[in-house]
């Protein structure tokens, strides 16, 4: 436990840093690519796809972000429906070209809006980015303490299974309270956060449980090793992928500070 709260603190304070101490956005952009090179490493390995997975959504950041200053936030809803789909498709057709494809757009899709929001450059993004990101790193921190504490029923025992419904709970109402709060420190519309909030204890645990029946079925328990007492990078951002796109879009349509 004290390795993955020191390793927790250490890359909290590397987006901190990120976000506050370079101006130009640079900082974000970069992480943002190397966070997206890893996952979709692991993602590769764990699709028995390989390594070309890395290499094809770096370039694929690269090919969007030079095309697309901004991204209509209807379009990120696209993302999500596009992604289930490629996803389907693949597990109907057993197909590595469909696996690849949703790959690209779990990965580059659900990231590349971070990207194009730093690059930017707008005063209006990091709060955009930490109120899209805070909700779920709360929700993943209360249901581990509350599944140690207070867990008794298995939530999905053939899945994942040190998970609870009692730490689902209080994941879903860390992410709901976080929403709110955050909405209280940058004024946001209480109707904004609290969809959001939903958003994040409910897509966000289905994606965790995703990536987890993703690597169960490849008999493997982490996506990686590079985070100590985490896993992979993968292990880290499932949430976040599978809820960012619906957060970012209630956030640029409901908050007028951000949709100006």
């Amino acid at each position: 436990m004290l390795t993955r709260i020191i390793t927790a603190i250490v890359l909290l304070a590397v987006v901190v840093a990120a976000l506050f101490l370079d101006p130009t956005g640079w900082a974000v952009r970069i992480l943002v690519i190397l966070i997206a090179f890893t996952s979709a490493y692991e993602l590769g390995r764990i699709l028995k796809l390989g390594a070309s997975t890395a290499g094809a959504v770096t370039v694929l950041f690269f090919a969007v972000s030079k095309t697309l200053p901004v991204i209509h936030p209807l379009a990120w809803l696209l993302i999500s429906i596009i992604g289930v789909g490629l996803y389907a498709l693949s597990t109907r057709a057993k197909s590595d070209f469909w696996k690849f494809g949703f790959s690209a757009f779990w990965i580059g899709g659900t990231l590349i809006p971070f990207y194009i929001l730093a690059a930017t450059k707008s005063p209006g993004y990091w709060p955009l980015i930490m109120t899209a990101a805070i909700p779920i790193w709360c929700g993943d921190t209360a249901a581990i303490f509350v599944g140690k504490a207070f867990g008794k029923h298995k939530m999905a025992p053939d899945i994942s299974p040190k998970k609870t419904w009692e730490g689902a709970a209080g994941n879903f109402l860390a992410c709901v309270a976080a929403a709110m709060v955050l909405g209280a420190i940058f004024h946001y519309p209480l109707l904004a956060m609290a969809l959001l909030g939903l958003n994040c204890g409910v897509l966000g645990q289905a994606g965790d449980l995703f990536e987890s029946w993703l690597k169960r079925k490849a008999d493997m328990k982490d996506s990686g090793n590079i985070l100590p007492g985490h896993g992979g990078v993968l292990d880290r951002i499932d949430s976040l992928m599978a809820t960012a796109p619906i957060s970012l879009m209630i956030l640029q349509l409901m908050v007028p500070a951000i949709s100006k």
